[in-house]
C-alpha cells in the first residue's frame, strides 16, 4: 500500500479548510447552518476524510482562524522584506488586501470574517489575534513611514493604523452589500491621499489655518 506522505495529508487540510471556509461563509456557522456533509461535498470528499482531520465545525472554524493568522503574518513577513521602504511596505499591504477584498472569488471568505465575529460575540469569546495581528503589523510600518517622514510623526501610529484597519473593514462590508468594487477601489486611493498629506500637518492643528 502507497504511504500517504505529509505533503499530501497538506494539502489534503487546505483543501478541506478551503471549502470549510467557503461553505461558513455562505450558510454560516450556527447549528442548522453549514454542515460537515456540505463540507465534504464542497470539498469531493468522504464525510469520513473530513474527519479524520477535524472532529467537529468548532475545530474546523478555529482551524481556519489559525490559518489566516499564519497567512497575514506570512504576508506582513514577505512585503516586509522586499520592498525598498516601510511607507512602500505598508501600502503593499493595503493593496494586496483591498484586492483580495474585490475578488469575487472571495466573497463567501469575507462574509466568513463578519460571520465568525457575531459568533465570536454571541459566545463571549472575541480571538483577539484577528485584529491585534494586523493592527500591531501596520503600526510598526507606520513607525518605519515616520521615520522614513512619509506620515506626520506626532500622530499616535498605532491609533491611525487601527483607524486604516477599520476602514478596510467598513470597505469589506461596503464590497458585500453593494458589490460596487470601482467605488470600493476608489476609496484606497482617497485614503493612500489622505495619509501622505499628513506630512507637514500638526496632528493638532487646523488645516484651513495653515
Amino acid at each position: 500500500m502507497a504511504r500517504v506522505t505529509q505533503e499530501h495529508r497538506d494539502a489534503r487540510r487546505r483543501q478541506i479548510l478551503e471549502a470549510a471556509a467557503r461553505q461558513f461563509g455562505a450558510k454560516g456557522l450556527e447549528p442548522g447552518a453549514a454542515t460537515i456533509d456540505d463540507i465534504a461535498k464542497d470539498a469531493e470528499l468522504s464525510k469520513g476524510t473530513i474527519y479524520t482531520y477535524f472532529e467537529n465545525k468548532d475545530e474546523l472554524m478555529d482551524a481556519i482562524t489559525d490559518s489566516g493568522v499564519e497567512r497575514d503574518t506570512a504576508m506582513f513577513s514577505e512585503l516586509g522584506e522586499s520592498s525598498p521602504s516601510a511607507w512602500d511596505a505598508f501600502w503593499a499591504v493595503f493593496r494586496q488586501t483591498w484586492d483580495s477584498m474585490l475578488d469575487p472569488e472571495n466573497r463567501e471568505r469575507n462574509m466568513l470574517s463578519f460571520e465568525r465575529l457575531l459568533v465570536e460575540l454571541r459566545r463571549d469569546s472575541s480571538d483577539r489575534r484577528v485584529v491585534d495581528g494586523p493592527v500591531g503589523e501596520l503600526t510598526k510600518m507606520l513607525e518605519g513611514a515616520q521615520s522614513e517622514g512619509k506620515v506626520a510623526a506626532d500622530l499616535d501610529a498605532h491609533v491611525l493604523a487601527t483607524t486604516l484597519w477599520n476602514c478596510q473593514q467598513g470597505t469589506r462590508a461596503y464590497i458585500l452589500r453593494t458589490g460596487n468594487t470601482e467605488t470600493a477601489d476608489a476609496v484606497l486611493e482617497m485614503v493612500t491621499e489622505l495619509v501622505a498629506r499628513t506630512v507637514g500637518t500638526s496632528a493638532g492643528a487646523d488645516p484651513a489655518s495653515e
